[in-house]
Order: C-alpha cells, then sequence, then structure tokens
C-alpha cells in the first residue's frame, strides 16, 4: 500500500532492534473468523485466542468480551477489519470505540512476545488523531512504546526479547479499525516467576482503572 510507513519502537536502552526472524509468525486479518459473529458483527474477545490473542472493545468505563468484525472499503486484507462499538449495542451498552489486545500462550496463560505489527485502518481527513499503545516488560506492565497518527498506516514495535504483552488502540473516528495482526508466538515466564507477573497483572489493571488518564489518554488534535 501506497505511503504506508513502517514505525518500529526500540524497547531497550534506547536502540532500535530488528524483529526476531521467529518461524510461523502468526497473522490475523479477520476474514473467516473461527467464531460465530452475530449480524451486528459482535464477535467474542476470545475468537482467536487458539491463535494467542484475546481482542475486547474498551472504553475509559470498561472493558466488553467482545469485539466488532465488519466489512471495510480500505481493508488491507479485504474485506474484513476488526473494530470496536463506535455507539451503543442493546444488550452490551456501550459506545466501546478502542481495542484492547493481550497476547496468551496456548495453554491459556499470559504470553510475552517480541514483535507485533498492525494496519490502521477507516482514517478520515482531519480528524483526530488515533493512538496505539503497548505495554509490557516486568509485571508492572510499563508503557514501552506509543505511536499516533491521522491516516491509515502500519504500525510496528519490535524488541530484542519477548516484552510485550498488550496492546491498547484508540480510535480517532467511529470508523478507524485494525487489519493484519501479526506477531511472533508469545511465551511464557517459568512457573516460579508466573505468580508475581499474574499478581503485576492485576495491580497494573486496577491502576489503570482508578487512573486512566495517566497512563493513556485521547489526544485531540490540537495536541498535534
Amino acid at each position: 500500500m501506497k505511503g504506508i510507513r513502517q514505525i518500529v519502537v526500540a524497547m531497550f536502552a534506547g536502540v532500535l532492534a530488528p524483529a526476531w526472524a521467529a518461524a510461523d509468525p502468526v497473522t490475523i486479518n479477520f476474514d473467516n473468523p473461527p467464531c460465530a459473529v452475530q449480524p451486528n458483527g459482535a464477535a467474542p474477545s476470545s475468537c482467536y485466542l487458539a491463535e494467542g490473542l484475546l481482542l475486547s472493545a474498551f472504553s475509559p468505563h470498561g472493558v466488553t468480551q467482545v469485539f466488532t468484525i465488519r466489512t471495510a472499503a480500505d481493508a488491507v486484507s479485504p474485506p474484513n477489519v476488526a473494530t470496536g462499538f463506535p455507539s451503543a449495542v442493546p444488550g452490551i451498552g456501550g459506545p466501546w470505540p478502542d481495542l484492547k489486545g493481550e497476547f496468551f500462550v496456548s495453554t491459556g496463560n499470559y504470553g510475552w512476545t517480541n514483535f507485533l505489527s498492525l494496519n490502521i485502518t477507516g482514517s478520515q481527513m482531519g480528524q483526530d488523531p488515533w493512538q496505539v499503545s503497548i505495554f509490557g516488560g516486568d509485571s508492572s506492565l510499563s508503557l514501552l512504546g506509543s505511536v499516533m497518527g491521522q491516516n491509515n498506516r502500519l504500525v510496528t514495535f519490535a524488541s530484542s526479547g519477548p516484552t510485550i504483552h498488550m496492546f491498547e488502540v484508540f480510535t480517532g473516528v467511529p470508523t478507524q479499525g485494525i487489519d493484519n495482526v501479526t506477531f511472533n508466538a508469545a511465551t511464557t515466564p517459568e512457573p516460579a516467576s508466573l505468580i508475581l507477573l499474574v499478581s503485576g497483572l492485576g495491580a497494573a489493571a486496577l491502576r489503570r482503572r482508578h487512573a486512566p488518564v495517566e497512563r493513556l489518554t485521547r489526544v485531540s488534535s490540537r495536541a498535534v
């Protein structure tokens, strides 16, 4: 796609790190989903859990157990993209315009990866900026990197080790979505350290719930 700019965010010591050449990276293009999708496009968050990704629509008010799969004219891999719920949905509530992805391993434990890329779709002229942020590292789920933009774009994060556990996409317009989510297969820590990491995940989630503005704030176009 013309005009796509790849953005790499270094995770260690401010040094750019190339993506690992891992075997069989996972790519999710939201076509032919392996789960039941409702007539309104609602798909369960666990739709792609077998591939290692839990994807949910969310807002500052909370996280849902669903997201939307719908067709889009600017899908990178037509016909489908993933979006949140930009308006209230009967039985679900909302609006839930943003997306949150978490990585898991096949055993169901939390997972960490060293590479993530996704395409932003649905951008419109004059919109508020979208923002993609990733979290991971140690048990505190630190903010590892963040990218903002106003156009459709390929966004890539890479690190020298499996440090990325979660990403969040804050949309700029209701039509905003993502396509072709690609990541290297997630790994999980040794059992001895897993308890500490799970405890840290819960603490981090609690901190985000009570102080969402401190970590990720929707940025208006005036700030760009």
